[in-house]
């Protein structure tokens, strides 16, 4: 799912900039079984995709994901804070590029310019956007730390490849959910 909401006040939810779209599918990749619900989801309005490869749609959006929620929720900025720090930048993409290892470990080909892509989706989106993860931290909330960060170290260690980046701003934001003393 690509949307980009936030809570304005209770009981109301403001949509912002970004795709919109959500894609769904079988992971065997047949689809022949789901174009009625496709219709059915056109039909209502939504911007809905069958897809016929849906793991490379869910790793590609953990890819976009994952290193924005977890490094604005280490540096507490939004979005825009991010990418305008040229450092804070190059470990976001270094972070996409580690995903993009862990995908094709699990047998996911993205493509070659996926965190190119990525990145210029996430300049698309306004200056103030803040992560749900992010939020959810500056508020004391349950986080998708575990999740997010923890699932992509835990995935490395089981397929026996590097994600220095990971590790660090997994340990750092580690120390931010553990309280003092």
């Amino acid at each position: 799912i690509y949307i980009s909401t936030h809570i304005r006040s209770a009981g109301v939810v403001e949509q912002l900039a970004g795709l919109q779209k959500f894609f769904f599918g079988n992971p065997n990749g047949q689809t022949g079984h789901y174009r009625h619900i496709e219709k059915m989801f056109l039909e209502a309005g939504l911007n809905a995709e069958l897809s016929g490869n849906i793991l490379r749609e869910v790793w590609s959006n953990y890819l976009f994901v994952e290193p924005l929620s977890a490094l604005t929720s280490l540096y507490e900025v939004p979005q825009g804070g991010l990418l305008d720090n040229e450092e804070k930048k190059t470990l976001a993409c270094e972070m996409m590029a580690e995903i993009a290892v862990l995908a094709r470990g699990v047998g996911v080909d993205l493509s070659a310019d996926m965190v190119e892509q990525s990145m210029s989706r996430a300049e698309s989106f306004p200056y103030e956007t803040w992560t749900s993860m992010q939020l959810d931290f500056q508020h004391g909330r349950l986080t998708e730390l575990e999740t997010m960060v923890g699932y992509a170290v835990r995935k490395a260690q089981e397929l026996g490849v590097a994600v220095p980046q990971h590790e660090k701003v997994y340990a750092a934001l580690l120390k931010k959910t553990t309280p003092p003393g």
